[in-house]
C-alpha cells in the first residue's frame, strides 16, 4: 500500500483530479490561480529582501574587526534566515525538490544548533573562561522541552564533566538530523518515503520520531547552557538572540507537523489537480518565508546593536583578555588612564 502511494508521487502519466502526484514546476503554475501566483511573487520578494539583509549584515560584521570566533559563528546564525527562505521558495516553485530543500535546511539548522552553544562560549572568551565563571553554578535539569514536567529532576552543579555531556547532547543533532534526512531522500527516490505526509509507513514513523527526538535533545542541552549564561551575557543581548533562534525551531518543526495533520484531514481544498497535501505543503513554505523575513529583521536589530554598543570583543582585546574580561577591560583602561592623568596633574 505504501509503495503504491510513494510511487504515485512520481508517476509521469496523466494526473488525476486532486492527485497527490508531485507536479513539475510548469504544471504547478498552470494549475494555480492568479491570486496564488501573486502571493508566490510576494514570497519571492520577501526572500530577496531577506538575502539582502544578510549580505548587509555580512558587510557590517566583516568591517567590525571582531574576533574571528565570534564573527564566524554570528555569520552562521544570521545565515539561518536566508537559507530557510531560499529553500522554502524553491520548494514552492519546484514542488518535486521539496525533500531535497528540506534536507539542506535541516542540515544547516542542525549545525547552527551547535553553533549557538559555541557562540555563547565564545562570548565568555572560550571554554576555560566559561568554566571559570560558571563552575559550581546550579542548573535545573527540570527544563523544557523534555523535562519541564519531571518533578524528580534534581539540581546539578555545572562543571567540566557536566558541560561535556551537555555539549555532546547538542552535537548529536548535527550528525543525526542530516543523516536521517539523507536516508529519507534516498528512500524517497524509491517511493518508500512520503515527505510531508502522515502515513502508516514504518519508515515514516521511525524517521519522524528519531528526527524529533534528536532535535528535542539538542534543544534541551542548548536551554541548559542558555539558562546558566543569560545573566552573565546580558550585555550581548543573548536573550532576544536565543528567542529568535528558538522561533525558527518552532516554525520549522512544529508548524510542518500542524500542516501535515491538516492536510491529512483534507482541511485544504483541491486546486485544479493539486491535492490538499500539496496545497498544505505550499502554504507551510509560504508562511515560513514570511516568518523568516520578520525574524531576520529582529535578529539583525540585536546583532547590530551588539556591534554598535560593544567594543569588548575586538581581536586585540580578546587576544589579550578574553571576551568577558575584555568587556570589563575597556572601563578598566579608561579608569587607569584617568587615574594616571590625575597623578600627573598632582605631581605637576
Amino acid at each position: 500500500m505504501n509503495d503504491q502511494q510513494g510511487n504515485s508521487l512520481w508517476e509521469d502519466g496523466p494526473r488525476a483530479n486532486c492527485s497527490d502526484t508531485l507536479p513539475y514546476g510548469h504544471e504547478f503554475f498552470n494549475e494555480i490561480p492568479v491570486v496564488m501566483k501573486v502571493i508566490i511573487g510576494i514570497c519571492g520578494g520577501l526572500t530577496l529582501i531577506t538575502i539582502i539583509i544578510f549580505l548587509d549584515e555580512l558587510r557590517c560584521l566583516i568591517k567590525s574587526n571582531k574576533h574571528e570566533n565570534i564573527l564566524h559563528k554570528s555569520i552562521w546564525l544570521l545565515g539561518l534566515y536566508p537559507v530557510f527562505s531560499s529553500t522554502s521558495l524553491l520548494a514552492i516553485v519546484v514542488p518535486r525538490s521539496s525533500l531535497l530543500d528540506q534536507l539542506l535546511a535541516s542540515g544547516y539548522l542542525a549545525v547552527v544548533l551547535y553553533m549557538f552553544v559555541n557562540l555563547m562560549i565564545s562570548y565568555y572568551g572560550g571554554e576555560a573562561a566559561f568554566l571559570h565563571i560558571v563552575t559550581d553554578t546550579k542548573i535545573a535539569l527540570r527544563s523544557p522541552p523534555l523535562a519541564c514536567c519531571c518533578c524528580c529532576c534534581p539540581m546539578v552543579l555545572l562543571n567540566k564533566k557536566t558541560y561535556r555531556i551537555i555539549s555532546a547532547i547538542v552535537l548529536q543533532c548535527a550528525f543525526v538530523r542530516p543523516l536521517i534526512m539523507y536516508l529519507s531522500a534516498v528512500l524517497w527516490t524509491e517511493g518508500l518515503y512520503v515527505e510531508g505526509m502522515l502515513t502508516k509507513s514504518t519508515v515514516n514513523t521511525i524517521f519522524g520520531l528519531t528526527n524529533t527526538l534528536s532535535t528535542l535533545l539538542a534543544m534541551y542541552g542548548l536551554i541548559l547552557i542558555y539558562r546558566a549564561s543569560k545573566d552573565h551575557l546580558k550585555h550581548y543581548h543573548i536573550v532576544p538572540k536565543f528567542i529568535c533562534f528558538q522561533l525558527v525551531l518552532v516554525a520549522s518543526n512544529l508548524q510542518i507537523l500542524v500542516f501535515s495533520i491538516l492536510s491529512s484531514n483534507d482541511v485544504f481544498p483541491c486546486v485544479g489537480t493539486l491535492s490538499p497535501k500539496i496545497i498544505g505543503n505550499v502554504t507551510h513554505h509560504g508562511l515560513l518565508i514570511f516568518e523568516m523575513f520578520l525574524l531576520a529583521l529582529l535578529a539583525r536589530f540585536f546583532y547590530m546593536k551588539t556591534l554598535r554598543n560593544d567594543t569588548s570583543y575586538t581581536t586585540e582585546i580578546v587576544d589579550a583578555n578574553g571576551i568577558n574580561q575584555g568587556y570589563n577591560s575597556t572601563s578598566n583602561v579608561a579608569n587607569t588612564t584617568t587615574r594616571s592623568n590625575t597623578e600627573n596633574m598632582s605631581s605637576a
